[in-house]
């Protein structure tokens, strides 16, 4: 069980990390391979991306002049 909370813990922060620009999507794709030994963890992150993949749509309003920002490269 706690672990059900540290890993809700990190997904929340990397919402408001990816929200205001402190992270990139490379950077997220390097987390991803980090995290692919635990299937947990596989779990709250798929469920990231796929937030993020809804903000970008705009299928969830973002109330506030942040945004999701893309690596260039």
């Amino acid at each position: 069980m706690k672990t059900h909370f540290i890993y809700k813990s990190i997904l929340s922060r990397l919402i408001l990390a990816s929200l205001s620009g402190e992270i990139t999507y490379d950077q997220l794709d390097k987390l991803n391979q980090l995290l692919a030994s635990s299937r947990e963890a596989r779990d709250y992150y798929r469920n990231f991306i796929f937030c993020c993949s809804c903000f970008e749509k705009d299928e969830i309003p973002v109330y506030s002049n942040v945004h999701l920002r893309k690596s260039s490269g």
